[in-house]
């Protein structure tokens, strides 16, 4: 039996030695119930960062890969599997995982949610949003439709479409108030992000300041803090903030992203390049936000960032290309929301 104590590769190699044949796999739900359930044990363990989160990764993906070995029809194994991908920079396996998937279950509110995440990461961005607004008519409990917004909101953002953010917002918080909560700092980073953007500054400070006072110590309100020293031009602590969450949990490629920005704004171009391509490496090749984001105007005229903007096109590109060439995307996805290639 699995015990907890032991490393994850010497758990799947333990929990694989008691795996039956196939033909007997199939004919035991339980079996592949478990490889899912620890699957997803791992993946959640590695979601917590430290030098050990890569080796539950690996873990997860060989349980997870071996769960759908023996039944395909697994939609939360197939979510935990692509978000293992997301985690480890492989956003394309994650697309591919989550589009065989929905030829399965096409209704899976759970699986379109999560191609919103992924394509989001792509540099899809209307794919992305059409994802989650399908996800949200599937499953119309309060907490999907609130999980949903939070996430439109960032591929608003990277598409320049502040009004939308706001307006987004202002129906994400209403929501939030009839079920008597209040938006946590990760929601106020988000929506001070999009007043930075927009060039209101004092309305970005007021919100990051919230979310550092919702919830202090945290990655996110980290990052407001961090945000908030740029909207405020106090370079000085911004550098502070910015070496402080290079130590958090930050291996994922849009939170790498941020330290991009923060490096960029403090004037620091050679670390904010280093980030960039980092970010870029670790799976978010959000081509068009990267292209025209004015908040790395300060390294946006280097010969790197043109190398980094390149390889950030070509996966975007090849990933366009795949997903159409294929017809994947054609079953998963009305025809008026493909988003035309880069040149």
């Amino acid at each position: 039996m699995y015990r907890s104590f032991l490393c994850p590769a010497a758990a799947f190699l333990l929990l694989a030695t008691q795996a039956p044949c196939a033909d007997t796999a199939a004919a035991k739900p339980e079996f592949v119930d478990r490889l899912v359930e620890q699957g997803v044990r791992e993946w959640r363990r590695g979601e917590r960062g430290g030098p050990a989160a890569r080796d539950h990764f690996k873990a997860a993906a060989g349980l997870l890969e071996e769960a759908l070995s023996h039944s395909s029809d697994q939609p939360v194994a197939s979510h935990a599997l692509a978000s293992v991908y997301m985690r480890t920079g492989n956003t394309e396996r994650a697309v591919e995982v989550l589009l065989d998937a929905l030829s399965a279950a096409p209704d899976s509110a759970l699986l379109r949610a999560r191609l919103g995440y992924a394509y989001r990461y792509a540099g899809l961005l209307d794919r992305s949003i059409a994802e989650y607004r399908r996800s949200q008519r599937l499953e119309p409990a309060s907490d999907n439709q609130i999980a949903a917004e939070r996430q439109i909101v960032k591929a608003l953002i990277y598409s320049g479409r502040y009004s939308e953010v706001l307006e987004t917002y202002s129906t994400l918080l209403g929501r939030l108030r009839e079920l008597g909560r209040e938006p946590d700092e990760k929601t106020l980073f988000y929506q001070g992000l999009a007043h930075f953007y927009a060039a209101d500054a004092s309305a970005a400070i007021a919100t990051f300041d919230a979310a550092v006072e919702t919830r202090p110590g945290t990655l996110w309100s980290g990052f407001a803090a961090a945000y908030r020293s740029a909207a405020a031009g106090d370079l000085p602590t911004l550098r502070r903030l910015a070496d402080e969450l290079e130590t958090g949990n930050v291996s994922d490629g849009e939170r790498r992203y941020r330290l991009a920005h923060l490096n960029a704004l403090a004037g620091r171009t050679d670390k904010a390049l280093a980030h960039l391509e980092a970010s870029a490496r670790s799976g978010f090749f959000c081509f068009s936000y990267t292209r025209s984001d004015r908040l790395l105007e300060a390294i946006a005229d280097s010969a790197e960032f043109a190398q980094v903007l390149d390889y950030i096109r070509q996966r975007h590109q090849a990933l366009v290309e795949t997903i159409d060439r294929q017809g994947s995307y054609s079953r998963s996805q009305p025809e008026h929301t493909k988003e035309p290639s880069c040149d």
